[in-house]
């Protein structure tokens, strides 16, 4: 999803390791098959290199990751405590029916080759047992979530009880409003966003808010939520003074 020629971690001054984790390019032609939780070991490993590196501080290590990688990069978090901060976009932390079920078949017979072209029976326990649900309280990182209000794979009512149950004390939930899984009208700002969040928690600035949830509206305007809507499966916007609703 980033745009390398720009990559708005290395244009912060940041340094950035995109993995290629179990079942995606070099791993997967070394038949490296990723499983329901194989992922979160091969980012510990990866952080084990990295923190060997000169250039790299142990201290200030974030994590990014975008649809899938909305479960594998909390994944590696609780794996290695080493992560001192996630951002992710595109929401995928709990069940994967929606993905691998109703959606094109591509996805689904993607991840089975991904996955070493398991049978249909297994593929399924597999897929099973890929969520967050009942972890979620182990993520203590800074965590910053990007969410389109009707996404197709993971509604926002899952996103928020994902957000209310993660154990961080700083969090953010930012939805954007008519957007769907992609939240594609909103790409460069999410990816500049995302950079900026992650570089200000991993460098000790405070969040201005430890708990927030806005929704952004199509002119990028941020209003505050009624958590009680949320919960019920509403991005609701509170009325603001001076406007009746």
């Amino acid at each position: 999803m980033l745009n390398y020629l720009r990559n708005p971690y290395v244009l912060r001054g940041m340094n950035c390791l995109a993995l290629d984790g179990p079942g995606q390019g070099e791993s997967l032609a070394r038949k490296i098959w990723v499983d329901e939780e194989n992922y979160g070991r091969a980012g510990k490993a990866a952080i084990d290199y990295l923190v060997k590196r000169p250039e790299v501080d142990p201290e200030r290590i974030g994590v990014q990751g975008t649809s899938m990688g909305t479960y594998w990069g909390p994944l590696i978090a609780l794996h290695d405590p080493r992560v001192k901060a996630v951002a992710t976009h595109m929401s995928n932390e709990y069940g994967k029916d929606h993905i691998f079920n109703e959606t094109s078949p591509n996805f689904r017979l993607r991840f089975m080759w991904m996955a070493g072209n398991l049978d249909d029976e297994a593929f399924d326990r597999m897929a099973a047992k890929m969520t967050l649900e009942g972890r979620e309280s182990g993520i203590k990182c800074p965590h910053i979530i990007f969410h389109g209000e009707f996404d197709h794979l993971t509604s926002t009512e899952e996103v928020y009880r994902y957000f209310n149950r993660i154990g961080s004390e700083v969090k953010e939930l930012r939805i954007y409003e008519n957007q769907y899984h992609g939240v594609s009208r909103f790409i460069d700002e999410i990816s500049g966003m995302a950079a900026d969040w992650l570089k200000d928690r991993l460098t000790g600035v405070p969040a201005k808010q430890k708990r927030r949830v806005v929704l952004v509206d199509s002119n990028k305007r941020e209003h505050p939520v009624d958590e009680e809507k949320l919960a019920q499966g509403f991005s609701y916007l509170m009325a603001e003074e001076g406007n009746p609703g």
